[in-house]
């Protein structure tokens, strides 16, 4: 299911790339033995298809890399090669952007520069991907508002759907671990919910609905269509679930994260912590140990054909973490958790100041810089 490259060793002699794209039209043995004479065997390597996927090695997109100096990126022009910047050989064919705190700004609105540079993306065939915590039909309000096609990602990864609706791959939570997360996490039931991949009714169930809940209720309340009751909430598990959601202030949520960090049934489930401090408010989602935003997107983009150098991904919080290690170019916004901010990785703009327009334009719609 994902990429697989080999490398062999450097003591091979000679080996010729088997890919036919060579961006030349020059059939590939021609250009091989060219380059022989041209830069000497060292220039060879070897990549090949696994599992029906085209992988590549040492970012070339077929064609064959010059002998490389520590410290710089090239690309092919030809048999011949140039030394450029940062990604320069490959284009950027697919953006995964973060929702909340990325591409919404702080009133939850979406700025007009970011939906004229995702507009503009998808003009050139950029591939564009909302990857995000919410449920499908959560973020579909902001989808709709975004006149391009569109890769949905949601539940942080259990589910990859289209914007019209097709489901591409699915990750359920089993109900018997959603059952021992449910009462393991039971001194935190005022904030528990659990998800599921339903058509419309009972999406979302909870034990009890407080219109006194100041921290949740108007999310509850714009989803009240989608939402079902059950006491006590493990009585809904008639089925496996999407995943089994914790919210609350931030105190309260790192503790029940502790202790599902230390259960001894741990291995069962993947966690995906986002949390607003200047809110004091986090969300814990307790979802398949196969899947995050990180290894979805990885899943993803091997079912397109894509390596991860062709992936741009922005995000601001913790949940972002795996899909930002997985891109080739990974972007923070400025208004970003510190955590993301130690890995030397771009940063852009704020929410507030449009920051996915000025990275969609800088990185894919135009030569990109090395991180630091």
């Amino acid at each position: 299911m994902f990429s697989f490259t080999y490398e062999l060793p450097i003591f091979y002699p000679l080996c010729f790339d088997i890919h036919a794209c060579n961006g030349g039209g020059v059939p590939p043995s021609i250009l091989s033995l060219f380059t022989l004479f041209a830069l000497g065997p060292r220039a060879f390597h070897n990549s090949f298809p696994f599992n029906g996927f085209r992988t590549l090695s040492q970012k070339c997109r077929g064609g064959i890399p010059p002998p490389r100096k520590k410290g710089r990126v090239y690309e092919r022009r030809g048999p011949l090669f140039k030394l450029l910047r940062y990604n320069g050989d490959m284009a950027v064919r697919l953006i995964a952007l973060d929702i909340d705190g990325t591409l919404l700004n702080s009133r939850w609105q979406l700025p007009e520069a970011n939906r004229a540079a995702i507009a503009e993306a998808a003009r050139r065939g950029i591939e564009v991907a909302l990857v995000t915590g919410r449920r499908y039909d959560f973020a579909m309000p902001v989808a709709h508002q975004l006149d391009s096609p569109l890769t949905m990602i949601v539940n942080n990864g259990a589910l990859i759907r289209s914007k019209e609706g097709q489901t591409h791959l699915r990750h359920l939570l089993p109900r018997q671990t959603a059952e021992r997360v449910l009462k393991l996490t039971h001194p935190w039931r005022e904030g528990a919910a659990v998800i599921f991949d339903r058509a419309r009714d009972n999406q979302l169930m909870l034990e009890v609905l407080d219109p006194d809940d100041s921290l949740r209720y108007a999310y509850y309340s714009r989803n009240k269509d989608f939402i079902g009751l059950a006491n006590p909430l493990e009585s809904c598990l008639t089925e496996d679930p999407i995943q089994v959601m914790l919210s609350g202030k931030v105190a309260p949520m790192r503790e029940a994260e502790k202790a599902l960090r230390s259960a001894p049934f741990a291995g069962e489930f993947g966690l995906a912590v986002t949390a607003y401090e200047s809110k004091d408010f986090a969300m814990i989602d307790v979802i398949n140990p196969a899947c995050s935003k990180g290894s979805s997107l990885a899943e993803w983009a091997a079912l397109r054909g894509l390596a991860r150098e062709e992936v741009m991904a922005i995000g601001d919080n913790h949940n972002d973490l795996e899909m930002l290690s997985f891109a080739g170019i990974p972007v923070v916004m400025g208004n970003g958790v510190p955590e993301l901010k130690t890995f030397g990785w771009h940063e852009t703009g704020t929410n507030d100041e449009n920051g996915v327009a000025t990275a969609i334009e800088q990185f894919a719609l135009r030569e990109a810089a090395p991180c630091a």
